[in-house]
């Protein structure tokens, strides 16, 4: 307006990219991780056994045969079948890590709001480490950063994060994730209070990268669980305006699934080391004399593996980097109580009550009794079976178990309706298992309405819509016959995006898809309407 001319895109481009050297600034001041040179530093350090360590984390055969070998022989995270057959967390008799009570938020669209396969030229999951300065001020200090292109870290990257001190920018400082196992859950409170303090006052001497490890867990000392410390350290920085002056590295023993990297994302971290998944991996290498990959091949292709699951998972929801979903908090808590969620998990929904810090105290102190306290078991720790993923014996209970789809296929294949009233009775009363939500629920008035005060079925059934399903979706034969039901009994179908072949719009005597004179069409009666 006040050139009085049309001012093209490139031009308003090219005009602010040259307002200041934005690329000197970056060669002069960012640091690449890849560039600083590796230190020789052991992979196992002077801890407990990786067996006992297993056992405190609680980790299962199928975390070790399902989720991390098969990342760390493909680089790609294991398939599955869509949804899930188990109780959720709160409602399971098996210990579950805190991970477990929480799911992420997605966008309600049929097809995926970024599809970071073929639209990968605009996804990205580097992260950079150091502190942040006002956005709003054009500096050279913006790029003092250490970036990371996979923040999914190793051992030896780590180690060189911490022993970084060819530049005056980075300051590291080490807090401890441990609390006193005989203090319970004044203990773990004590500790996690602690830990934001530490945090704090590292800030103030000058440090811009903290890492929060629950390394050298020992008979006296438990680990915190890394969710719980992230979020509390990342929302209590926030609560004293101070958060963005450094950022936060996790090393724990803890994560091993996409789920818990999202997770700690989510609540703040900035780089995580999972060391006992690197420290199981060498250990299987070596007790199955593997020889189609080295160890280094192994971690780089779980670390690979688990960076395509976040961007899989960010991609729900639409996001293409990880610095716009890191501290995002797009989840959801079920069954932790609300007093819980709002000290240590602000800002987070929680619909249906649960457990506290007392309860996922005693969680911890379990499994660490069962390591360190409990000799019988201790002298032997076989790690548990798992069976979230697959139905077994000793493991998680499953809605579709051997004996309930036997009883399934018995009385559809022989047509028998007492086989299928077994079934019935079978699942019906899973419910009392606590297997689900709604078998929580009970009728609370049994007092019937009349049935002449009840409106006809054939009434209430024009009401039934079928929902925006493109035709990309589902099959051709649930789509079409999806469409034919609504017709027939008077209620509405949406074709969704791409609209409907327009052989479709009548159905006639030789069927949906043939095309006959406009002559010989049949009425628009049962199932003939057009698509709506």
């Amino acid at each position: 307006m006040e050139e009085g001319r049309i001012v093209n895109d490139e031009e308003i481009k090219e005009e602010i990219a040259l307002r200041y050297p934005y690329k000197e600034w970056l060669n002069k001041n960012l640091v690449h991780l890849k560039d600083i040179p590796y230190n020789d530093c052991p992979l196992f350090l002077n801890e407990a056994s990786v067996q006992k360590r297993k056992a405190v984390f609680g980790y299962t055969l199928e975390d070790i045969n399902t989720i991390i070998l098969p990342m760390g022989k493909t680089a790609k995270e294991p398939l599955g079948s869509m949804g899930s057959d188990t109780p959720i967390a709160i409602l399971s008799d098996r210990p579950q890590l805190i991970y477990n009570y929480f799911k992420q938020l997605f966008a309600q669209v049929t097809n995926p709001p970024l599809d970071g396969i073929r639209e990968e030229l605009i996804t990205d999951i580097s992260l950079t480490l150091g502190s942040d300065h006002n956005i709003f001020e054009f500096s050279e200090l913006h790029c003092r950063k250490l970036k990371i292109k996979n923040p999914v870290i190793s051992k030896e990257d780590l180690d060189k994060i911490k022993n970084y001190d060819a530049s005056p920018d980075y300051k590291v400082v080490s807090i401890s994730m441990l609390y006193d196992i005989e203090k319970g859950h004044n203990g773990l409170e004590d500790a996690l209070e602690s830990l934001l303090l530490q945090a704090e006052h590292a800030i103030d001497e000058g440090a811009n990268i903290i890492i929060l490890s629950d390394r050298n867990v020992s008979k006296e000392k438990a680990p915190i669980p890394a969710l719980l410390a992230c979020s509390f350290v990342n929302s209590g920085l926030q609560r004293l305006g101070k958060r963005s002056k450094l950022s936060v590295i996790i090393e724990s023993a803890e994560p091993r699934e996409v789920h818990h990297f999202a997770l700690l994302f989510g609540f703040g971290a900035s780089a995580i080391n999972p060391y006992l998944v690197n420290e199981i991996i060498a250990e299987q290498i070596e007790e199955h004399d593997i020889t189609e990959y080295t160890f280094e091949e192994a971690i780089n292709n779980y670390n690979k593996a688990v960076g395509k699951g976040i961007l899989k998972v960010m991609n729900k929801i639409g996001i293409s980097t990880l610095n716009s979903y890191r501290g995002s908090q797009l989840f959801e808590c079920i069954g932790i109580n609300t007093s819980t969620v709002d000290k240590y998990f602000p800002n987070t929904p929680t619909r249906i009550q649960g457990i506290g810090l007392y309860e996922i105290e005693k969680e911890i102190a379990k499994r660490h009794q069962r390591a360190y306290l409990d000799k019988d078991i201790a002298a032997n720790l076989d790690l548990e079976i798992g069976g979230q993923y697959r139905w077994r014996r000793d493991g998680e209970k499953h809605l579709f178990n051997p004996l309930s789809i036997a009883m399934l296929q018995k009385s559809v294949r022989n047509n028998e309706p007492e086989s299928y009233k077994e079934f019935a009775q079978m699942v019906n009363e899973q419910s009392k298992d606590l297997m689900t939500i709604r078998g929580l629920f009970e009728f609370s008035n049994y007092d019937p309405i009349p049935l002449d005060e009840v409106e006809p079925w054939t009434e209430i059934v024009k009401r039934f819509k079928t929902g925006a399903m493109s035709y990309g979706s589902i099959s051709k034969e649930a789509h079409e016959n999806l469409a034919i039901a609504m017709n027939r009994i008077g209620g509405k179908s949406n074709s969704g995006e791409g609209g409907e072949d327009a052989e479709r719009f009548y159905k006639n005597q030789t069927g949906i898809g043939k095309t006959v004179p406009s002559n010989k069409l049949l009425p628009v009666d049962l199932g003939l309407l057009p698509i709506i």
